[in-house]
């Protein structure tokens, strides 16, 4: 496996990583969410969407060197 192959499956293990850590701390056990565990899977969600548009930017830049 190439490195560039690892890196994009890191990347997208990360990404869902971070949607399900986000979802988890929604429900915190099912528990009400306080306004700091709101604020972490807001965080979360949002790392997640960066990581998004990283991967095809990072796809972009394989392509482009290929």
């Amino acid at each position: 496996m190439s490195l560039k192959t690892f890196h994009l499956i890191f990347i997208v293990a990360s990404i869902f990583l971070s949607f399900i850590f986000g979802a988890w701390a929604l429900n915190n056990g099912g528990h009400p969410a306080t306004l700091g565990w709101k604020a972490t899977a807001g965080l979360s969600f949002l790392l997640g969407i960066i990581l998004i548009f990283y991967f095809f930017y990072v796809i972009k830049k394989i392509k482009l060197k290929a």
